[in-house]
Parts: structure tokens; sequence; C-alpha cells
């Protein structure tokens, strides 16, 4: 008999999240190969607790690299699915982006509301490689590793 093997989707993107030039919260991806069309964002609860995610889908895949404002119902090809999560400085989020068919994703972005909270105009948070999130300007994206 057979074995059945599980896959985990491929990494393939490198995902931000930020504050723009006028103070709006902003999500960015930079891919990598392939492409994404959708972007999640959630708190990071307890085990048991019911997490609500908030989504945003893109009209068409993106396959470069992309900022969007997050706080409104359209931006650009991007339009948001749910509501933005109350950010508190003790809370605990994870943002990342995937595929249509789910076979690749960006590299998970954990950070704490006191840490989006303390960003300044055009700066954003970014984890690569399994890194803890560092604060990066918006222009030094593009220069990120890939996630492989």
């Amino acid at each position: 008999m057979a074995a059945l093997t599980g896959c985990a989707p491929g990494l393939n993107s490198v995902v931000a999240i930020g504050v723009d030039g006028q103070g709006h919260l902003v999500g960015a991806v930079k891919v990598c190969d392939h492409s994404i069309s959708r972007a999640s964002l959630s708190p990071i609860l307890a085990e048991g607790q019911q997490t609500t995610y908030t989504y945003w889908n893109r009209s068409q895949p993106l396959d470069h690299e992309e900022a969007w404002r997050l706080d409104v119902p359209t931006s650009g090809s991007w339009k948001l699915d749910g509501s933005l999560p109350t950010f508190t400085p003790g809370g605990v989020y994870g943002f990342t982006a995937q595929s249509s068919n789910g076979a690749y994703q960006g590299q998970f972005l954990q950070f704490a509301g006191a840490q989006l909270a303390q960003l300044s105009s055009s700066q954003f948070l970014v984890s690569t490689k399994g890194t803890d999130p560092r604060v990066i300007p918006r222009i030094e994206l593009s220069k990120q590793p890939c996630p492989w």
C-alpha cells in the first residue's frame, strides 16, 4: 500500500506590512516566482480560540512587487474581504500572501501590534527566511532575499 504524503505550499514571495507616506496602513508583496492573488491578515490567538481572517483578493495574479492600502475597500487591483482587526500593543498578528490555487505562498510575517505602532512614515516590517520581523524603508523591499 502506498503511503500518503502531504505537500506544503512552496514559498514564492516576501510580504511586508507598514505605513505609507500619508500614515495609512499598507501591505506589500515582492513576488519572486509564479504569482499570488490573495493576502491574509489575522490575529494569532491562544489555542482553541477562533481566529477571524481578513483577506485581500487581487483581480489579476501579481507576479512582481506591489504595495496597496489595507484600510480601504479597494486599492488598485486589491479588494478587501472582511474587516481589519483592532491592533493592540500586546496582540500578535500574522500576514501572508497566497496563489489562487494554494500551491505558493509568501513568507509568513508574524509581528506584534507594538511593533506596528512604532513604525514611522514609509517604514515596513519584514521577515525573511525565518528571521524576526525587522524595520526597513519601503524602498528596501525589492532588495530583500527570496524565501528559498
